[in-house]
C-alpha cells in the first residue's frame, strides 16, 4: 500500500489489512471487496488526519477542547467520518455501518496515539472508550437527523456496544481495543 506522508512517528501508513476471523474458524469474516473498502476508508482518514495542514489545525482543537479530551477527541474523529462518508456519497458510493464503526475506531485510536506521540495528551482506557460512545452518539444523533437511520435500530446497535463493553466482548466489537490497551487496562506501547 501506498505510504502516506508527513504522518507523526508511530503513525500507520495505512490500514491494518488484517482480516478478522470468526473463532469457530479461520475464514474471515469479511469478504475482499469489504476489506478493500475499509481499508480505503481508513487510509483516506489517515490522509485527512494527519496531511501537515490538518493535524495542525486538528491539534488546535483538540487543546481548545483539552478540559474535555474524550468528547475533544470524540467531536474529531466524528467530523473526520462525517467528511469521509459525504466524499464516498458524493462519488457515488456508499460506506457500510461496519465500516464506519470499525473504521471510525481505528482513526479515533490512530488520532489518540498521535496526540500522545506528540507529548499533548496521554489517554486513558477508560477515556478511548469514552470518546469511541461519544463519536457513536454524535454520529447517531447526526444520521438521525438526516433521516440516514432508523433510531430504534441505531439504538439496539448501540446497546449491543455497551453490553459488548459490559461482558468484555468489547474488543471484538472494536478490533484494535485488546491490542493498545491490553487486560491490564493501560496502554501497551
Amino acid at each position: 500500500m501506498e505510504e502516506i506522508g508527513m504522518m507523526p512517528a508511530g503513525a500507520p501508513a495505512s490500514a491494518s489489512g488484517e482480516q478478522t476471523t470468526d473463532s469457530s474458524s479461520e475464514e474471515p469474516n469479511v469478504t475482499p471487496e469489504e476489506q478493500a473498502q475499509y481499508d480505503k476508508f481508513v487510509d483516506n482518514g489517515l490522509k485527512v488526519i494527519f496531511s501537515p495542514k490538518s493535524f495542525e489545525a486538528i491539534k488546535q482543537r483538540f487543546k481548545a477542547g483539552i478540559d474535555d479530551p474524550a468528547g475533544s477527541l470524540a467531536e474529531i474523529v466524528f467530523s473526520v467520518v462525517i467528511k469521509l462518508q459525504s466524499s464516498s456519497e458524493e462519488s457515488g458510493q456508499q460506506v457500510t455501518p461496519d465500516i464506519l464503526l470499525h473504521g471510525g475506531a481505528e482513526l479515533l485510536e490512530n488520532l489518540a496515539d498521535a496526540f500522545e506521540q506528540a507529548g499533548i495528551y496521554t489517554f486513558r482506557p477508560e477515556e478511548i472508550e469514552q470518546a469511541l460512545y461519544k463519536a457513536m452518539d454524535l454520529y447517531g444523533d447526526h444520521a438521525n437527523k438526516a433521516g440516514k437511520i432508523n433510531p430504534e435500530v441505531f439504538q439496539g446497535e448501540f446497546a449491543n456496544i455497551i453490553q459488548a463493553d459490559k461482558t468484555g466482548e468489547l474488543a471484538k466489537e472494536v478490533p484494535g481495543l485488546k491490542e493498545k490497551f491490553g487486560s491490564g487496562g493501560q496502554p501497551n506501547g
